[in-house]
């Protein structure tokens, strides 16, 4: 055998029983270097079945904490995105700035399921139910909205319209644009006495008109002496 070499091969001619012995042992290596291959391969398939048979499912209780894990951490994040928000702006007839618009499904805050299609919007102080003129800056497009969620939480912004508000208004491709927003007449709010820097003035109680109570008031002495 040539594979063999020179040397093996010229000493095989002196001894015949060798060249035979030497073939023999070269067979067997050669097969056994064909045996190991497969049996390596096998192996190492086995091996990720293995990792996987190794994975128990959850039970219950897991899958109950992990859901409460997942809400906790939710609601974490929205309140990290409230406080940098800020404070929402005071309760007014007229605002001007930012409008975004969003148009995929979740609860809105009024309660029940967000519709995109619906002319709808959400702002962060304005009452639920209200009405509004938010009239485009760019297009002079003008829509009314309802407001039944609560938004945007972002700086700069003041007003989240669906995605059906958006595109009457041209700004389905744009994302963002300046608006003008005016809350309807038919639908005026009250301003808040906080934000106007006052005091709710006290109320007078009613006369009674039970006769002993209305003796005992007129028995009260007077200040006015």
């Amino acid at each position: 055998m040539r594979i063999l070499g020179g040397e093996a091969e010229r000493a095989s001619r002196g001894v015949p029983g060798i060249r035979l012995v030497i073939a023999v042992a070269a067979a067997a290596a050669l097969g056994l270097a064909a045996t190991a291959a497969p049996a390596g391969a096998s192996a190492a398939a086995k091996a990720p079945s293995g990792k996987a048979e190794s994975k128990k499912p959850l039970t219950a209780a897991a899958r109950k904490k992990a859901a409460v894990a997942a809400r906790r951490k939710e609601a974490a994040r929205v309140a990290r995105v409230i406080r940098a928000a800020g404070p929402p702006p005071p309760v007014r007839q007229h605002y001007d700035g930012i409008a975004s618009f969003y148009g995929e499904g979740q609860r809105v805050a009024s309660g029940g399921r967000f519709n995109p299609n619906a002319m709808t919007a959400a702002h962060r102080s304005l009452p639920f139910g209200t009405k509004v003129q938010v009239t485009d800056k760019h297009s002079g497009r003008k829509v009314v909205v309802t407001i039944n969620d609560r938004g945007p939480f972002k700086k700069g912004r003041i007003i989240d319209l669906s995605r059906a508000a958006a595109r009457a208004l041209g700004m389905g491709h744009r994302g963002v644009s300046r608006v003008h927003v005016a809350v309807l007449p038919k639908h005026p709010v009250k301003v808040a006495a906080a934000a106007q820097g006052k005091k709710p003035a006290a109320r007078r109680p009613a006369e009674s008109a039970h006769p002993s109570l209305r003796k005992s008031a007129d028995a009260a002495p007077s200040d006015n002496r």
